[in-house]
């Protein structure tokens, strides 16, 4: 943005400005996981359900998670006050199969449209990823993502229905 300046950056004063904060508390066990945790953003977002009025947007989530040698299978849950959100939940599920250094993976996920403005769908996402080693401590991965409904859009006319996002990542772990 042109019109801000540094000086500006830490004043959360300014309107649409505040601070954002999280924390989780999480447990491993020898074959599992979890985390439970919130987050919240104190800026005045505008209501959906009344424009007239703001209201600051906060969080919690959780993730389950468990491992077998190689497999693994994680799920999240988490829940946001949708007055201001065009999202009031999301949940998902994922399974990765490592074989150092290489990794398959799959996952699935949803948005849950917020009841407060009328005409939204759930967002869906699934995705796929293949991650391979190329010399030492570089690795590619590939990935094909469908989104359905990216928009939260009921209409069809905002976005289309249905996007696929191929995905290509150069990584190097030092």
């Amino acid at each position: 943005n042109p019109t801000v300046s540094y000086a500006q950056l830490l004043d959360v004063n300014d309107d649409d400005k505040g601070l954002f904060a999280g924390a989780a508390l999480r447990w491993r066990g020898e074959r599992s996981r979890f985390s439970l945790g919130a987050w919240a953003n104190s800026a005045h977002h505008q209501r959906l359900d009344d424009p007239e009025r703001t209201k600051t947007s906060r969080g919690v989530f959780t993730v389950l998670g468990f491992f077998v040698g190689e497999h693994a299978l994680s799920a999240r849950a988490g829940v946001t006050n949708g007055s201001v959100n065009v999202s009031d939940g999301s949940a998902g599920l994922t399974y990765l199969w490592t074989r150092r250094p290489d990794a398959v993976g799959v996952a699935v996920g949803r948005s849950f449209a917020s009841d407060a403005v009328p005409g939204l769908d759930d967002v869906v996402q699934v995705e796929a990823f293949l991650r391979r080693r190329l010399y030492r401590e570089i690795f590619v991965t590939g990935s094909v993502q469908r989104v359905h409904n990216s928009g939260f859009d009921a209409t069809g006319t905002t976005v289309d229905p249905g996007v696929w996002v191929l995905g290509l990542r150069l990584s190097a772990v030092f």
